[in-house]
């Protein structure tokens, strides 16, 4: 923690920070889609004013998945506070900050980038928002005990560890925080119950589902590799 964020006041971003909102910025509105979401006074989407990840990742699913609005999720507090997390740490309002929205915005702008599946990334989003729900730093300031404070709050959805664990990646990859890098540790029970069903299958057992597969021989083949990690 920096001694600005000791005082509550939060230090300017790191211009690897801004430059990577800018960037997803400009894809955004490259698609045709506005940047800017107006919300309600629950933190919900004006009508059609929500974006169309469909849209975004030139998707031909049948239906929408759209980002839902930025409303802190109240769930997700006040599980924060039983679990004897400071009320002073946690957002006050209903609707999460514009420099969270913005950092929200842009990772799923980049998962979208990647051609990622659009309930996939809805579903993405809906934990970013969660993980922003129990903390008032700005995305620029998060660190790795902040990420694992998380994920030490009852969610009953495994998929959250690996969410993070990408969000983690990303954020290293592109300097997205002062206190880069970022290490944050998956709970035992979590990784040792995947390596030991991994461990346990034979043969073939262990390749993906054909759509897993078909969905990687695509990236492998198609996709262009953003920054120096993809290329690996």
């Amino acid at each position: 923690m920096t001694a600005q964020s000791f005082l509550g006041i939060a230090p300017p971003p790191p211009k690897s920070y801004t430059e990577f909102i800018s960037e997803m910025r400009d894809f955004v509105e490259a698609k045709g889609v506005a940047w800017n979401i107006p919300l309600d006074a629950q933190g919900l989407p004006h009508s059609g004013c929500d974006w169309d990840l469909r849209q975004l990742t030139n998707s031909h699913a049948r239906y929408a998945s759209r980002l839902n609005g930025f409303a802190v999720d109240e769930a997700m507090r006040d599980a924060a506070k039983a679990a004897g997390i400071n009320s002073a740490t946690l957002p006050q309002g209903a609707i999460l900050g514009e420099s969270t929205q913005d950092f929200i915005k842009a990772v799923v702008a980049q998962r979208c980038l990647l051609a990622q599946s659009p309930l996939v990334i809805r579903h993405k989003a809906r934990i970013y928002r969660k993980l922003f729900s129990v903390t008032v730093k700005e995305p620029w300031d998060i660190n790795g005990e902040d990420i694992e404070r998380f994920l030490q709050l009852p969610h009953g959805d495994n998929k959250i560890y690996s969410v993070m664990g990408r969000l983690s990646n990303l954020v290293n990859e592109r300097m997205l925080s002062l206190h880069c890098p970022l290490e944050v540790a998956i709970p035992d029970a979590f990784r040792v119950g995947a390596q030991i069903e991994l461990s346990s299958r034979r043969g073939n057992e262990k390749l993906p589902d054909a759509d897993a597969l078909f969905e990687l021989t695509r990236i492998v083949f198609q996709e262009v590799p953003l920054y120096h990690q993809d290329l690996i």
